[in-house]
């Protein structure tokens, strides 16, 4: 955002400019990949199994259903959000408010509490579901 913001000044060097670009290219690219490759070396795995060397139920997950709940649990959170706004719930092309639309935000926060757990528990119904409540 911020370079967004001071590339639509009318005053901004050209040094600057690349500055900002090289930096934007290395925070988005080069760090997260030292930083993934710096926590997978074997020295750091090492350093962790000694200091802790019980195995945890997180870590027998596969990371595409860990990033899944975790996803679904951002999106839990979210929807606490409309709430705020007397309660709107799109409801097929209508906007529902007030009491309805509270109670279907948490009729659909519940349901989405009911997917995380019957995902990480790897439950069909719990896949079934996320398609239908994703849409995909």
């Amino acid at each position: 955002m911020f370079f967004f913001v001071a590339a639509a000044s009318k005053d901004l060097p050209l040094v600057l400019a690349l500055v900002m670009v090289i930096l934007l290219a290395l925070s988005y690219f080069v760090f997260p990949g030292l930083l993934i490759r710096f926590y997978r070396s074997r020295n750091v795995r090492l350093t962790f199994e000694s200091r802790d060397p019980r195995s945890y139920w997180i870590e027998q997950l596969p990371m595409p259903i860990l990033v899944l709940a975790i996803l679904y649990l951002f999106y839990l959170i979210v929807l606490h959000v409309p709430i705020l706004f007397n309660g709107v719930f799109p409801l097929f092309g209508v906007f529902l408010f007030g009491l309805q639309g509270i109670v279907l935000l948490d009729v659909s926060i519940m349901v989405l509490a009911c997917l995380i757990w019957g995902t990480l528990e790897r439950k069909t119904w719990a896949w079934r579901g996320s398609l239908v409540g994703t849409g995909d």
